[in-house]
């Protein structure tokens, strides 16, 4: 956007009416971030559209990042490895 003049004009105009809490509040940050009041209201869409998509995917999906991000202190062993440990240890 440059001097008022959208790039990608929006198409589609919503109404919406809210109490006047909630409009001083969205003033209030749109000031604070320089920004227009139905830029901040499309942004603060868009963030809870996709966290959205992000609670509807797996468990495996929202912790990808941090699988194998954190050692567990022992050596990684296999599943035989650790059987023969408690065997071991149970025959003293």
């Amino acid at each position: 956007m440059h001097a008022g003049i959208h790039l990608h004009p929006m198409e589609t105009q919503v109404s919406l009416r809210l109490d006047d809490d909630l409009l001083r509040s969205l003033d209030g940050r749109a000031r604070a971030q320089e920004t227009t009041r139905s830029a901040l209201i499309r942004s603060i869409l868009v963030a809870a559209l996709e966290g959205q998509v992000a609670e509807s995917a797996t468990p495996y999906d929202r912790t990808r990042d941090l699988i194998g991000s954190v050692r567990s202190g022992t050596k990684r062993r296999g599943r035989k490895e650790q059987l023969l440990d408690v065997i071991q240890d149970r025959r003293g």
